[in-house]
């Protein structure tokens, strides 16, 4: 039996003294009861410092990721701003040679203005001097047919006189042949000073235009070069978002680990979570695929056989430009989209053969030449790496190889020192 205990009241003045029998089990009932209401009290305390100190933390952690958001966003729109000056730089580039050629064409036109003047001055003096041998030959027979018949009528009477006639007839023509040669000689110089005084001023024209193209030339080519210092520049800039999108991963991971499960399940936390996934993910949706559309792999497998630049034609011997690369292998070697783009061109181009232009956007475009066989067509999209066509030996070829170029707003560079990747695995087709 449960122990009963007597607690004495003490009454107010004038009553009596009460005794307050409490039974042992009500006691410890009592006990339990407070103990269990202070240890609820102490948890739901702790429960809520422990959400105040975690909506302060999610609350910092909020403010970083829009200021580095920001931060990103401001680097995005740098780097389109140095495309569009990029893509400025290279229109004023295509116009200044569009004005050479221009020039040049004017310059051409009067150096066959020329050589027409030249002929005609030629042509000329050939007539002239026809026509005074002409004359002479003309006076020669009328003086000798008169000569003739004043000897004959002289004959019988002057015999001593024919002597001298012939010997004055003899003087008479010697000195006409001798002003003949002096005039045909005379002719003859003002021939030759005429035609090496329009030598020498046709050389010194072509000189100076050699010159002039020469230093438009290097112009052109300093200008190529910047652009594709540039070109350089915004893929490693393209990397570096690529990192940092990598980073963001790992920061996105973060907040959601360190978010208590029970906050996880909350409307505003799940609110917060998506739309920071949301951009995020638009950012680095648009970083990658500016970087994939970057014409950064080898097309085909291969030996590079022709480099960028000047080079001995195979066809005339001379020195011309050679807009790309030549990389040879056996017909029928698979060749690969370099980038991400869009089939602008798929068919047979001129020298070039089977031919497919790619476009890639920011105003670049590949080209593959001499294929054997095509597997695309106009307005289809591909990826990189995708098989696009066959290694061949179509147009204007001398072994089966690719012609491959890249340009930039219809201006060539050389693919092989500013794009194409060297350590990578893919750089192993061109060994």
């Amino acid at each position: 039996m449960d122990k009963s205990y007597s607690i004495l009241i003490h009454p107010q003045q004038g009553t009596r003294i009460r005794h307050l029998v409490v039974s042992r089990r009500f006691i410890r009932i009592f006990t339990c009861a407070v103990l269990t209401l202070l240890g609820l009290s102490g948890w739901l305390l702790a429960d809520y410092l422990w959400m105040k100190v975690e909506r302060e933390e999610i609350k910092i952690l909020s403010d970083q990721l829009k200021v580095e958001v920001a931060t990103l966003r401001t680097q995005v729109m740098a780097q389109r701003e140095n495309l569009l000056s990029l893509k400025e730089l290279i229109e004023n580039s295509q116009q200044l040679l569009a004005e050479t050629k221009l020039e040049r064409d004017h310059l051409k036109v009067q150096g066959a203005h020329l050589n027409e003047k030249v002929t005609a001055l030629s042509a000329g003096l050939k007539e002239e001097l026809a026509a005074v041998n002409a004359r002479h030959q003309e006076e020669v027979t009328t003086l000798r047919t008169r000569l003739k018949d004043g000897l004959a009528a002289m004959k019988a009477e002057h015999q001593e006189k024919v002597t001298t006639l012939r010997t004055r007839l003899k003087d008479g023509l010697a000195a006409m042949k001798a002003e003949r040669q002096g005039e045909v000689t005379t002719l003859r110089t003002r021939l030759k000073d005429g035609l090496a005084a329009m030598k020498a001023e046709r050389q010194g024209e072509v000189t100076k235009l050699k010159s002039k193209h020469k230093e438009e030339l290097n112009t052109l080519r300093a200008q190529v070069q910047v652009q594709q210092e540039k070109l350089l520049a915004l893929r490693d800039r393209a990397k570096a978002s690529q990192q940092l999108l990598v980073n963001w991963k790992g920061l996105r991971k973060k907040i959601q680990d360190s978010l208590p499960r029970k906050r996880r399940s909350s409307l505003k936390g799940q609110q917060v979570v998506r739309e920071l996934e949301t951009l995020l993910s638009s950012l680095e949706s648009e970083l990658e695929g500016l970087i994939a559309s970057m014409p950064s792999e080898w097309p085909t497998k291969g030996r590079l056989s022709s480099r960028f630049g000047r080079r001995r034609s195979p066809w005339t011997g001379k020195s011309q430009f050679h807009s790309g690369i030549d990389i040879a292998n056996r017909q029928g070697t698979p060749v690969y989209a370099s980038g991400d783009a869009v089939v602008e061109f798929a068919g047979i181009k001129g020298g070039n053969g089977k031919t497919i232009v790619l476009k890639h956007g920011q105003g670049i475009t590949t080209l593959y030449g001499h294929l054997s066989k095509i597997y695309v067509k106009k307005g289809d999209r591909v990826r990189k790496n995708q098989k696009i066509a066959n290694l061949g030996n179509t147009g204007k070829s001398t072994s089966s190889h690719l012609h491959y170029e890249v340009r930039v707003n219809g201006t060539p560079i050389d693919p092989r020192r500013k794009l194409l990747k060297r350590n990578s695995s893919s750089s192993k087709r061109a060994d």
